[in-house]
């Protein structure tokens, strides 16, 4: 869950992968 959290919080160029990133977030944490 750690990885994920740091990907959303990192800075990141493309919006699209801040979407993924947030999505898989929430979804590891749904589990």
């Amino acid at each position: 869950m750690t990885p994920d959290i740091d990907l959303v919080l990192a800075p990141v160029d493309g919006s699209d992968r801040a979407e993924a990133a947030l999505t898989r977030a929430v979804a590891v944490a749904d589990r």
